[in-house]
Parts: C-alpha cells; structure tokens; sequence
C-alpha cells in the first residue's frame, strides 16, 4: 500500500513539472536584459556646486558669457525622478535661493546640455547651459577632475509695470502730490501745498522724465534739461558699470542693485549731503547678493502712481533736509521752511504721509 502511495506521489510531480515546462516553451521567447554598466558615467558623475572666481576650482562656474560670478553659485543634484535639480544662489534678486527642479538633462557626446524656465511671482525665469567635462567612463574621473558649468540665466517680468513711463506734466507743473493726515487740518493743508509746489520747482529743472521698466527686468531714466532738447540720463561711464534690476509684485516695485556694486558709492563724496553710505544701506533690503530698495505703487488702467510710504520718508527725511537748506521758498511759503525742520518728527506722528509720482503709460 505504501508503495502505491509513493509511486502515485512521484508520477504526480513528474506531471507537474512536465506541463509545467510545456507551459514554458509555449511563451513567447524574452530578450536578455541588457545589464548596466558599470564604468559608464552619467549627467549625475556631475553633481556638487559650482562656484565661481577661482578657475581651479573641481566645479567651475560660467554665467552669461563672462558675467562677474566671483559670489554666485549654482548647484547640481538629482532632482525628480531621473532629471535634475537646480539650485540659484545669489544669482538673481528674485532671491537668494531659487530651486527649479524637474530639468532634463540631455546627452551628446559627453556634454549635457538643458533649457527650463520656472515662474518667481511676476519674473518668468529661463536657464539654460551646458555640463561639461564628464568623462566618458569612472575609470577616467581621476584623471578629468574638473568639471564646468556653464549656464545662461535671463529675466522677463510679467507685470502691467513692464514698459515705458512718463512722468505727467500740466501747466503748474509736474504731478507731485502729497496725502498726509498729521490730525491737524492746518498741517496737512500746508504740507499737502508742497505737492504743487515742488512739482512747479521741478518744471524749472525739466521739462520730460522717462523711466524704463523694460521687459527683461532692467531699470533706466532719462530727462530732458529746460531749454534743451536732448535726453540726459546716466553718465555712460557708470552705465557701463552699474546694472539696476527691478522686480514687482502687486503693489511694490524693488530696484535691485548687486551688492559687488555698491561698492562704486563708496567713491563718492556723500559728506558734503550730510550723507555717509552707511546710512543708505540701512534704507535698503537684503536679498541674497543684492540690495532692494521697496517702492510702493498702484496701477491704473493706462497710469501708476509711485509713492514713498512713511516709513521710508521717514529714514529718507534726516537725510535729505541738508539739500533742501539751500531753496529758495516762493513768496507765502515760509511757514513750510518751519515745517522742513520738523519734518522728521511730523512724519513719524503722522497716521498717513505719503508723496506720490504719477505717470503715464507710453
């Protein structure tokens, strides 16, 4: 009986095994798998943080065609899936820091080259660049140590701020207007006498102010001199070194300036404003490699407004009284020179100051 049991119990195993490979033969035959290998780099052999300044450096930095990156920096890790992340560091004054993750990285010959662009409030970013100096195979690594990131970065500002404008001009003068409430209704109706009179002080002076808010995040002015016809704006010496960006939000604009260049104020005389760089710097904003100076502004069909807030006027005001000593009021005005001297104190207690620039979309 117990024969039976194990000849059944063999005869059963060999049939399963037996269908089993019949099973197998019926699939349809697999490609081998073609195993990884090993010694090939990739775009992630690259990974770290290039830097630039010191051309011997493992990870080198190139911005813009020779663009000064002596503080900036730009990192490389994986990102999303098999693509990479990008990390901008001091390189725009969008911030300090701006991470753009998901970037292909495509391969020819052992260059990878990407294009991306991510959206930072209202500046629409486009990167693009090259990684260079991967070997072909990790057995080389040692010997092509350094590695070279060379990377375009462009600005476009999608803002109703984006374009040219021009300052309004009626026959008392240019649009200067004052909104003050001090709590005194005979203080703010002289403070707010300043508006026009400052803007008939200005028609004097000039006759046409321009500012650019161009497209790619780049700020310029021009004016046009009392009896002259030609512009005047930016002395092309310091154009050419000086480089002012802007970026908006709703209701603020920033003029940006990179910090490498503050360094050209320090060759001006500012004493003789009673000024020291010192306190124009505490008027600023930090952001990463930059300095921001807030300006607030509210648009309007075909017209914006641009005004210092309170508190602004009222860091900007010490300042700025020792170049008002030397004007001559107009004739009933004397009383606002009293008010010139207080100023500081009566914008502080002021629930509301505010000086306002209009202008016009051109």
């Amino acid at each position: 009986m117990k024969k039976n049991f194990l000849l059944y119990l063999l005869m059963m195993v060999f049939s399963i095994t037996f269908f089993s490979a019949c099973g197998d033969d019926d699939d349809d035959p697999k490609e081998p798998e073609t195993p990884t290998n090993p010694t090939e780099t990739t775009w992630k052999d690259g990974l770290g943080t290039f830097k630039g300044g010191d051309k011997d450096n493992a990870y080198v930095l190139k911005i813009n065609d020779g663009e000064p990156a002596q503080t900036k920096s730009v990192a490389l890790a994986a990102g999303t899936g098999e693509n990479a992340k990008i990390t901008l560091t001091n390189v725009l004054p969008d911030g300090a820091a701006i991470e753009i993750d998901n970037v292909e990285m495509k391969k020819s010959d052992n260059t990878y080259s990407f294009e991306t662009t991510k959206t930072v409030g209202t500046t629409e970013i486009s990167v693009s660049g090259k990684l260079e100096g991967i070997p072909a195979t990790k057995a080389n690594a040692a010997k092509e140590a350094q590695k070279t990131l060379a990377i375009n970065v462009s600005r476009k500002i999608v803002s109703p701020l984006a374009g040219t404008w021009k300052l309004n001009f009626d026959p008392t003068g240019g649009d200067v207007q004052f909104n003050v409430s001090t709590g005194d209704p005979a203080t703010d109706m002289m403070i707010g006498a300043m508006g026009p009179m400052l803007g008939g002080m200005m028609a004097q002076k000039v006759t046409d102010v321009t500012v650019y808010f161009n497209e790619d995040g780049l700020f310029d002015v021009n004016w046009v001199k009392t009896g002259e016809e030609e512009a005047t704006g930016m002395p092309d010496a310091i154009k050419g070194m000086v480089t002012i960006n802007y970026l908006a939000s709703e209701n603020q604009v920033f003029m940006a300036l990179d910090k490498s260049l503050v360094s050209l104020l320090g060759m001006l005389d500012l004493s003789s404003y009673g000024l020291e760089l010192e306190d124009l710097l505490a008027l600023l904003v930090e952001q990463g490699d930059f300095y921001l100076l807030p300006i607030n502004m509210a648009i309007e069909e075909d017209g914006v407004s641009f005004y210092a807030s309170k508190e602004l006027l009222g860091a900007v005001a010490p300042m700025l009284l020792p170049m008002l000593g030397g004007i001559e009021l107009p004739e009933g005005m004397e009383n606002i020179a009293t008010l010139l001297e207080n100023l500081p104190t009566i914008i502080e207690n002021s629930e509301t100051f505010n000086v306002h620039l209009g202008f016009t979309k051109q």
